[in-house]
């Protein structure tokens, strides 16, 4: 099981003298962790009875394999909850299992995520900017999938990270290259659509092309968690087992966008002549539909909705009215950060307790000259929202922002909270402090000092951010 408790939770409460609404929130958001803990999340949709193997995914569509029918199982995959997943899945496959049935696989995780699992090969790699190690155990999964028996299942398990992980550049582009327009799309702002397109473009194994190394008689599934607004197959990890329906094209017009495209040194020259032949290619050739004509199927397992959906029934359980506007926000984290505020002060008017819950992923765009510090897209919301959240000595009010992951940014922190009563702090300079933090990018040094950051450690999931904002009564305050 991983770990979602929040590890300075009293520290946080004891500061800011247990506000009611700041201990419920942050409940709230271990409820929506706990509830998309990866091993836990395999075993609601992964069962074995005798040689049959059940998929259920969340919309509860049903897949059944027969174990007899394969001389091998390949456990393969890559993400934040790579091992966890792996961990529960192979728990599944040896209950009851059939001596003959042969299990073997590779996966790749983030540095400090590993555990020994017997039979599957784990390797550590970079993230999110892709290294010689992501290569390394991108290469050995290919090699599993190029010996794989012509009669073999395998099982795919990719989950948030998995795309930096999963790398394999195409010929003509470095390594360095692949990093330097990540870290640039990053940097830019582009949201993770954008970035995996580029990706796609640039790689030898994902947007579908990862099956290419099987034999045409091999079976796929592909058991996903979701870190993608809306939950497309093709976006999450760069979806390697899924058919690409995007083109160069549209690679070359995300580097326009943010850019890119015209930067004039030896990354980009690179990468232009890639995607420029890539262009060419398309033009005249029709997608080759026998690449997917092995047998493919997916089950989404996990996403930011099950996360919220679990928030929520913990702040109806503490009998606190709940409104849950969705699993879809993301655009610009200013204006995000400022309408939870609004959100929050609008709620002052209500006689009774409520929260709201809402999910998604939100950008940041960093200064291309000038500082830019620590923090990330959460600590960043919050800060905006608590500059704009209005104070009241009546009013117990808090906002939390948090990824599920527990990494927000360049941090070690998950996210932070925000009440109205840090901005009446003793420091009538506070307020301009706080906006040259803005500014720096350094929303985390800020709420360092502010003593309201939340500190979980790495989760080992990803279903995006999870935000709740919390007002109490008086009465439930006392």
């Amino acid at each position: 099981m991983t770990n979602s408790t929040i590890r300075n939770k009293n520290s946080i409460l004891k500061k800011y003298r247990a506000l009611a609404s700041s201990k419920i929130a942050l409940a709230a958001v271990e409820a929506a962790i706990k509830a998309v803990e990866p091993m836990n999340l395999l075993f609601k949709a992964v069962s074995r009875h005798q040689d049959r193997l059940i998929v259920s995914d969340i919309k509860n569509r049903t897949l059944t394999f027969d174990l007899a029918r394969y001389d091998e199982v390949h456990v393969v995959g890559a993400g934040k909850a790579s091992v966890p997943m792996t961990m529960g899945l192979l728990k599944v496959l040896q209950h009851g299992r059939d001596t003959n049935l042969r299990i073997s696989g590779s996966i790749v995780t983030p540095y400090g995520t590993s555990k020994k699992i017997h039979g599957v090969d784990i390797v550590e790699a970079g993230h999110p900017l892709p290294d010689s190690n992501g290569i390394k155990g991108t290469k050995r999964i290919v090699n599993i999938l190029r010996w794989a028996k012509p009669r073999a299942l395998v099982i795919v398990l990719l989950s948030g990270g998995g795309s930096a992980l999963l790398s394999l550049p195409k010929s003509g582009i470095t390594l360095a290259d692949k990093r330097y327009v990540t870290q640039s799309l990053l940097s830019s702002g582009a949201a993770i659509q954008d970035l995996n397109v580029v990706r796609t473009h640039l790689s030898q194994v994902k947007g579908g092309r990862l099956i290419r190394y099987s034999p045409p008689s091999t079976t796929f599934l592909t058991l996903v968690i979701s870190d993608v607004i809306g939950d497309e197959l093709q976006t999450i990890a760069s979806g390697p087992t899924y058919p690409n329906y995007t083109s160069s094209i549209d690679a070359k017009r995300i580097l326009l966008k943010y850019d890119i495209w015209n930067v004039d040194n030896s990354h980009v020259k690179r990468i232009r002549k890639v995607i420029t032949n890539g262009i060419e290619v398309e033009k005249n050739a029709l997608q080759n539909i026998s690449e997917y004509r092995r047998k493919l199927d997916y089950a989404l397992i996990g996403n930011n909705t099950m996360a919220c959906n679990a928030a929520s029934q913990y702040l109806r359980s503490e009998k606190i009215d709940t409104l849950v506007l969705g699993s879809h926000f993301d655009g610009d984290v200013a204006a995000h950060g400022k309408w939870l505020s609004l959100l929050a002060n609008g709620l002052k008017s209500l006689s009774v307790p409520f929260a709201i819950v809402l999910g998604g992923e939100t950008t940041v765009r960093l200064n291309k000259q000038g500082k830019n510090g620590t923090g990330g897209r959460n600590q960043e919301a919050a800060l905006h929202a608590l500059l704009s959240l209005e104070t009241s000595s009546d009013q117990d009010v808090s906002i939390c922002c948090v990824g599920t992951d527990g990494i927000d940014g360049n941090s070690n922190a998950a996210g932070a909270l925000v009440t109205g009563s840090m901005k009446s702090q003793d420091n009538p300079n506070l307020k301009e402090e706080l906006r040259r933090y803005l500014q720096n990018h350094d929303s985390s040094t800020a709420f360092k000092k502010l003593g309201s950051q939340i500190i979980t450690g790495k989760t080992l999931t990803n279903v995006n951010d999870v935000n709740v904002i919390c007002r109490l009564t008086s009465s439930v305050s006392s």
